[in-house]
Order: C-alpha cells, then sequence, then structure tokens
C-alpha cells in the first residue's frame, strides 16, 4: 500500500574521476559515461523541440497580465484541469503570433502536459518580452497618474501662495489708496471749513 503511494525515480550514478578522489572531476570520462547512458541525446533532443518547461501554476501566475480581454476563466471543478485549462487559453492568446504552419495543421509554439507546459525554441523569450513591454507600459502608466497628480497638487500649493501674496499686495495698495483718499478728503474738509469760519466771522462782524 505504501509503496504504490511512493513515485520511483531512474537514478544514474557518473563516476566524476578514475581515482576515486574527492573535489576532482576529469570531464572526458564524465562526458562519455552520460554519452553511453544517453543522457546527452536527451538533452539534445529535449533542447532541440521542446528547450523550456514550467508548471501550469507557474505560467499562470508570471504571464497573468497578458490573459485576453474578455475572455472567461474556466469553471471546471477539478483544480489541476481548471488551471491545464486556464493555461492552454492563456498562452494560446499570447503565442498566436508565432505559431507555425504544416500544411493544412497549425502547430502551436507549446504543448501542454497534466500539470506543466512544454515551449518550443523562441516561445519562453516571446511570452517574456511581451511580458516586459506590458510591464513597461503600465508603468508608464502609473508614472503618468503619479506625475499628474503631483503636478496638480504643485500647482494647488503654488496657487494658494500666489493668492495670499496677491491678498497681502492689494491689501498694502488698498491701505496706501485709502490713505492718499483721506488726506484729499481732509484738505478738502479744511477748506471748505475755512470758507465757512470765515463767512460766520464776517456775519458776526455785522452785528
Amino acid at each position: 500500500g505504501k509503496l504504490a503511494e511512493t513515485q520511483t525515480r531512474y537514478i544514474r550514478c557518473i563516476k566524476p574521476n578514475t581515482v576515486k578522489s574527492p573535489l576532482l572531476m576529469e570531464h572526458l570520462p564524465t562526458v562519455e559515461q552520460l554519452r553511453c547512458a544517453g543522457v546527452v541525446a536527451a538533452v539534445t533532443i529535449s533542447r532541440s523541440s521542446f528547450p523550456n518547461r514550467l508548471d501550469c501554476q507557474n505560467v499562470l501566475n508570471r504571464f497573468r497580465s497578458l490573459w485576453p480581454k474578455g475572455t472567461e476563466h474556466c469553471d471546471e471543478v477539478d483544480a489541476v484541469e481548471r488551471t491545464r485549462a486556464d493555461t492552454d487559453i492563456l498562452l494560446t492568446s499570447a503565442l498566436e503570433s508565432i505559431e507555425a504552419r504544416k500544411g493544412n495543421k497549425t502547430v502551436k509554439a507549446f504543448v501542454i502536459g497534466k500539470t506543466r507546459v512544454y515551449f518550443r525554441a523562441g516561445a519562453l523569450e516571446h511570452l517574456e518580452t511581451q511580458r516586459l513591454n506590458g510591464m513597461s507600459y503600465w508603468a508608464t502608466e502609473i508614472q503618468k497618474i503619479a506625475r499628474g497628480s503631483i503636478q496638480r497638487n504643485t500647482y494647488h500649493k503654488q496657487r494658494q501662495v500666489a493668492i495670499k501674496f496677491q491678498a497681502i499686495v492689494r491689501c498694502f495698495l488698498d491701505v496706501q489708496r485709502y490713505a492718499e483718499v483721506q488726506r484729499k478728503v481732509i484738505r478738502v474738509q479744511s477748506f471748505w471749513r475755512r470758507i465757512a469760519a470765515q463767512k460766520l466771522a464776517v456775519s458776526l462782524r455785522t452785528f
């Protein structure tokens, strides 16, 4: 029972050197062992067809900004199938421009397994470029909004300072204007009072 729940792994032991000494690597014998075990051929085939692979959940987390607008997420009950379906929707839209045509058949730039995505050459680089371009666009938009807000706040502060300065200058000019008018009024009043006083003095003398 317990044994059936485990997952088997194939381990190929490679001898790094023929003298069995620690911290010593003999490249030619090591490469020859890898070649005889088929590791080099397997890696070469893997790299020539699907050089990159990622978990479906990692793909969704990293490239979620490339999700096609107006497209709903899959409503599968099973979490694994839902993640797989969402990954397929995301990558089909994002990698549509680099799909290849073989006769009447369209060859996608990726293949989805049960939990992993296998990318053909150049597909992952294309996704990263799109992601960086998207991040650059949104960074520009955020900077634009932030700079606009800063400039508006600066303008309002400068406007308030200008209004206060104008109020002080206008108050000073009004005070000066009032003082000048007051002096002129006093002169006019004194002139007419003098005339009235002279008339009163003349009238008193006649009596």
